[in-house]
């Protein structure tokens, strides 16, 4: 819109354009203001010119276009730049602003001069303060007091282009959020003419990208109401809302003429103003709610599955709302109560079960209620008729208030309460049969004090030895006439100890002894040997002349087997001296050799009556030890078959813990009956008869590492055997060293990464050393002495299994070969057994 201001030909006219763009005051063509320095103008223009000139809001300047100096400048101009008109006037304009882009300035001329006159021009322009400004410029060329000027108005433009970019965000924003929405929405105008649509809603119904009628679009699909029903096209949500009539939530299922299934949506529709064209205008959002239609659907299925699962259960099942009312029963719940569940949901607590609320179970289940907490409670219910029930109950927060789970436990709590009674009884029993053990063994130990003590203690020269030779008992008469001391010769060979004088070419004593001594082991009867000549060794080395008159006889074992053979010698050395002097006569000697006959047939009588004693009393342990064995395995099988009856008769109704005790008690008598046979297994070892053969040592090592290792196949073993040559003993028995001591090995390796076993022989001072060693648990060598005692463990039974048997056994058969048994180890760092045999036989 334009104003013209002033009149007449002779006045300048002024137009003031309303465009955005700066008001631009210039003259018409005809003044002589636009071409030549109108005297008007250069005498001074008219007062309402010079008013509008100097109030325009816009900043206006007139520069020389030869100098740019300011020639006029409104008060507009003069705030811009921070002046006022008499600091400007005169001026050249770069002292108070310059171009940012000399280039589009020097354009900007080029366009002046060639068209006269430039219309906003928008470029920046950096002020004297440093600020730089959006500015909008239109220019034109006029002739003043003789000079080529240019008069410019200038609109700062910042502010509006910053509105105009943050509107443009904000439409591009709002464009992305509408075009993301998962919902569908669409823009309709009054006419049902399709504005604008996002891509959520042409998925939905499959819109076309071209346009199309909306109508006709309708007129292609089925609808029905959420109750499956029809629904007429007039009824829907964007025909309604062109009508005026919006609704919120209006669920129907669209589905298109010729396609299969159902799509169920949620509409809603509101008015949004009018459009360009004036017309109004409604928004129609659309959520496609066919999943969770389904979801629903599947939850009601899922509720009935739930149902039917918990009218099945075979616990009790109650949901009772926060009001104390039941909303749900199962049968086995309701009988729990002597009810039905038909008598009881609906109902409350209070209402079935008056004064429940006063009870201490009410206060549990108000605190799972409230508190939000899951319980477990044991009740017991008393019915009207004097009957009682034991009850297990879980409380269970629900989002209806809480679940209960009930299960009856009465007859659990009986077979508890007869197990308790049982195991009282078992453990009186079994405490009953411990002291008789502990007295039976306190006995048997101070009969084998007395038994040892007694023979220790005989006057005569007397040694026990095992089959094989091997001496288990001397008297200290023996060690004194021997010069020797019980730890020296105690589980030695009686040749290994006692051998012939090196010295005398013509020694048989070693011989002779060896013979008698196999005759016993051969025959059973006892054999009595002339006078021998066999020497002692003193404790320097060097050997004493001696004479001995010995009697070698057998102590049988049970089935008349040779267990022990007892060596009674007398020693006759004086009495061979003095025979020697018998040449001599007189009657002083004759007296002298005939006491010393009579003396010495006086100790045949007394070895004879010590033998019988000692028979005895090996006797009478044998007999002591099968008692013994039979009055511990009676017990032990006693408690062994009630806990396995009770296991078998009340397993189900026995709590987690009860059945763990009774295993317990089941695993402790298995564990002593084990603990039994090994004592009995050891205790016969010595009287087993002893064959000797020469024996292929590697086939049976190897034999023995199949059988054991296929024991350990869930974990890596490497196994080690070398040259191994053959030994002279019994098969049998030897066979069970390498049984337990490759076993020891696998057991205390096994918690390595991987087992290692290496078995071998090396040649030592002229003997045989077989060994086995493993990269195992080791044990401190402080405590080697323990190693072969019986049920001596250097080991914890946590840890490693066993009795401490196994190493007792080898020594004893080792012994009985004439050999011996040691071993080396450090923790953690394995262990080597090394033991000895005598030689094969060439």
């Amino acid at each position: 819109m334009c104003r013209l201001i002033g009149s007449g030909n002779d006045s300048a006219r002024v137009i003031w354009s309303d465009r955005p763009s700066p008001s631009l005051l210039f003259l018409s063509p005809h003044d002589e203001f636009s071409r030549r320095a109108p005297d008007g103008l250069s005498a001074g223009p008219d007062e309402l010119f010079a008013k509008a000139f100097r109030l325009s809001p816009d900043s206006v300047v007139v520069t020389r276009l030869a100098d740019r100096v300011v020639v006029r400048a409104n008060e507009a101009l003069c705030r811009l730049w921070g002046s006022t008109p008499e600091q400007v006037i005169g001026k050249p304009t770069l002292e108070y602003s310059v171009w940012v882009d000399e280039a589009e300035r020097l354009l900007f001329m080029d366009a002046l001069r060639r068209d006269g006159e430039v219309v906003d021009w928008e470029t920046d322009i950096r002020l004297a303060d440093g600020r730089v400004l959006r500015m909008c410029v239109s220019s034109r060329l006029l002739t003043h007091q003789g000079s080529d000027c240019i008069l410019s108005v200038l609109r700062d433009v910042s502010e509006q282009r910053r509105t105009e970019r943050e509107v443009r965000r904000h439409r591009a924003l709002l464009q992305t959020v509408f075009d993301t929405m998962a919902e569908g929405l669409a823009v309709f105008s009054s006419d049902l003419a399709l504005v604008h649509t996002n891509p959520a809603y042409r998925r939905l119904f499959g819109l076309p990208d071209r346009p199309f009628s909306w109508p006709d679009f309708l007129a292609g699909l089925e609808l029905v109401r959420a109750d499956g029903q029809p629904l007429p096209v007039s009824e829907t949500p964007s025909m309604r809302a062109a009508r005026g009539e919006f609704v919120q939530n209006f669920e129907m299922g669209v589905r298109r003429k010729g396609h299969p299934g159902t799509t169920m949506a949620e509409f809603t529709t509101a008015p949004i103003g009018s459009g360009p064209d004036g017309s109004a205008q409604f928004i129609v959002s659309v959520r496609d709610v066919s999943g969770r239609r389904r979801a629903e659907a599947e939850v009601r299925a899922r509720e009935e599955r739930l149902r039917g699962t918990l009218d099945s259960m075979m616990e009790g099942c109650q949901i009772i709302d926060r009001d104390w009312r039941y909303l749900y029963v199962n049968e086995v719940a309701a009988a729990h109560g002597r009810s039905k569940p038909s008598e009881l949901v609906g109902r409350t607590m209070m209402e079935v079960y008056p004064g429940i609320d006063r009870t201490p179970l009410f206060a549990s289940l108000r605190e799972g209620m409230e508190g939000r907490n899951r319980l477990r409670l044991e009740n017991t219910f008393a019915y009207p008729d004097g009957a009682a029930a034991v009850f297990e109950l879980e409380v269970v927060p629900a989002p209806e208030g809480i679940l209960v789970l009930s299960v009856d436990v009465t007859l659990r709590r009986r077979a508890e309460e007869a197990i308790r009674e049982a195991n009282a009884e078992l453990e009186r029993r079994v405490a009953e049969r411990t002291a008789q053990v502990e007295a039976a063994s306190e006995e048997l130990r101070r009969s084998r004090a007395r038994v040892q003590s007694l023979f220790e203690s005989l006057p005569g020269l007397y040694l026990v030895l095992t089959p094989d030779f091997v001496i288990v008992a001397v008297s200290d008469a023996y060690l004194k006439a021997t010069m020797t001391t019980r730890e020296g010769i105690m589980g030695r060979g009686i040749f290994e100890v006692f051998p012939d004088n090196p010295d005398d070419p013509g020694a048989t004593g070693e011989s002779n002894l060896r013979a008698s001594l196999s005759r016993v082991r051969q025959l059973g009867a006892a054999d009595t040997m002339a006078i021998q000549k066999y020497d002692v060794r003193r404790p320097d080395g060097t050997f004493e002349e001696r004479y001995w008159s010995p009697i070698n006889s057998p102590v049988l074992g049970p089935a008349r087997q040779v267990e022990f053979i007892v060596h009674r010698v007398e020693d006759v050395t004086d009495y061979m001296r003095a025979k020697t002097q018998l040449a001599a006569p007189g009657a002083e000697l004759r007296i002298r050799v005939e006491q010393m006959e009579a003396e010495i047939f006086q100790s045949g009588q007394n070895l004879q009556a010590a033998n019988q004693q000692l028979e005895a009393a090996n006797h009478e342990l044998e007999s002591f030890s099968y008692s013994v064995a039979h009055d511990l395995r009676a017990p032990i099988r006693a408690i062994d078959g009630f806990s396995n009856a009770l296991m078998e008769d009340f397993s189900a109704a026995l709590p987690e813990e009860g059945r763990r005790q009774l295993q317990t008690i089941r695993d402790s008598a298995k564990r002593m009956g084990t603990l039994i046979d090994d004592l009995l297994k050891f205790s016969r070892l010595s009287r087993a008869p002893l064959t000797r053969e020469v024996v292929p040592t590697e086939p049976q090592v190897r034999a023995v590492l199949s059988e054991l290792v296929g024991t350990a196949a869930d974990r890596p073993v490497e196994v080690v055997v070398g040259p191994l040559p053959p030994y002279d003993g019994d098969a049998g028995l030897v066979r069970q060293v390498w049984v337990n001591l490759l076993s020891n090995a696998l057991k205390y390796s096994a918690k390595r990464a991987q087992s290692r076993i290496e078995v071998g022989c090396s040649e030592q001072a002229g003997e045989r050393v077989y060994f086995v060693r493993d990269n195992g648990a080791g044990f401190d060598m402080r405590y080697a002495h323990k190693l072969f005692g019986v049920f001596q463990r250097l080991h914890r039974a946590e840890d490693y299994e066993g009795t401490g048997v196994g190493l007792a056994i080898a020594q004893r058969i080792v012994q009985r070969h004439g050999g011996r048994i040691w071993a080396e180890s450090a923790p953690e760092r394995g262990a080597t057994f090394f033991f000895t045999l005598d030689r094969a036989r060439s």
